[in-house]
């Protein structure tokens, strides 16, 4: 009738991918029935505008029972490490020019962002922008007059947190990552802030490796990723 029962809703994709943002069902409701209602349609538009996969983090566990009426199957786990000051090493090279970035970088940010995800992982333009202009340091790294890898960096109540990290695929796991991290810590140290977090995929064990290089670890703050593969309607 007109009693409204539940929302269902998905980010502007982007490339191929997108997210479910909003998953919202009346307490009375049959979730199984709304939740049903709601995704076929939703899937059929998605489907037709060319989108091929939708990704979910299911940060309440109620919705652990109802991910099969989405067609969503578990991926991976985004995992939370912690850095609470201590000892930053040396960077590895020093053939690079890392400098500070503004809104004028959000195009070669962008390009390096797509280059290292995949794209249920990448930002959109929109999402970047923001990021940049709410940062608390956003850094890119040079070789030979071409940006090579960048990181954002924001602030929250009690300490930072480094928000995004990329290189480009072909010099990664060449001390890239590590130079940007180092430079931003130490610019963090020296404001009087030690407490740093970051999220990374647990399989992504080459960024875990860097971090942990950096004195980060676990915090124990997992999160699930589920994803579902979508056909055109």
């Amino acid at each position: 009738g007109r009693d409204l029962m539940g929302a269902l809703a998905a980010a502007a994709p982007v490339n191929d991918a997108t997210w479910l943002q909003l998953i919202s069902i009346r307490d009375d409701a049959d979730a199984h029935v709304v939740l049903a209602e709601l995704w076929s349609p939703l899937r059929d538009q998605l489907a037709g505008q060319g989108i091929r996969e939708i990704g979910a983090l299911i940060l309440r566990p109620w919705l652990n029972e109802y991910t099969s009426d989405l067609g969503l199957t578990y991926r991976e786990d985004v995992v939370t490490l912690r850095r609470t000051g201590g000892h930053i090493p040396p960077p590895l090279r020093d053939d690079l020019l890392v400098r500070h970035g503004d809104i004028r970088d959000l195009d070669n940010a962008l390009a390096l962002d797509h280059a290292a995800f995949q794209p249920l992982w990448q930002m959109s333009r929109a999402s970047m922008r923001q990021a940049i202009r709410l940062s608390a340091n956003f850094t890119l790294a040079y070789l030979n007059d071409q940006a090579v890898g960048y990181q954002i960096t924001s602030l929250y109540h009690d300490g930072a947190h480094l928000a995004r990290l990329a290189t480009l695929p072909a010099l990664q796991g060449q001390g890239i990552g590590g130079l940007l991290i180092g430079r931003m810590l130490e610019n963090f140290a020296r404001r009087g802030i030690n407490t740093v977090t970051v999220n990374t995929q647990r399989s992504n064990q080459a960024s875990q490796r860097v971090y942990q290089r950096y004195g980060f670890n676990y915090s124990g703050l997992d999160m699930p990723v589920w994803s579902a593969k979508l056909r055109s309607p």
